[in-house]
């Protein structure tokens, strides 16, 4: 994805507008399943460090009642990043892999 963001290639900004619809489509069918979503939660290396992802699929969710705030989108870390009064919540949670393994271990050895 860093090789896409650098790039000023059509085939690359195609590449990333195509990520961006593909989790939309996603994101569409699992709240048409549920009626509807609470919250998006952006994760994992390009959840949480890259912004412009972010901002192109909670622009595409706009019809989900999600009000993103795209100042707050511009930098990394915990935090919501929609505005206080969105309907659907979207926030970034960082990724800790660790902690996950390690509790993994821990129910295995019990």
């Amino acid at each position: 994805m860093r090789d896409l963001i650098e790039s000023d290639e059509p085939r690359a900004k195609l590449a990333r507008r195509s990520y961006i619809n593909r989790v939309v489509r996603c994101v569409g069918a699992y709240a048409a399943e549920m009626d509807g979503v609470d919250s998006i939660v952006f994760t994992a290396g390009i959840g949480e460090h890259d912004p412009g992802i972010r901002a192109g699929v909670m622009s595409s969710l706009k019809y989900l009642g999600l009000k993103a705030d795209f100042e707050a989108n511009r930098t990394d870390g915990e935090k919501f990043i929609s505005k206080p009064n969105s309907k659907v919540k979207a926030l970034i949670v960082p990724t800790n892999e660790e902690v996950m393994i390690a509790r993994e271990v821990i129910k295995l050895t019990r």
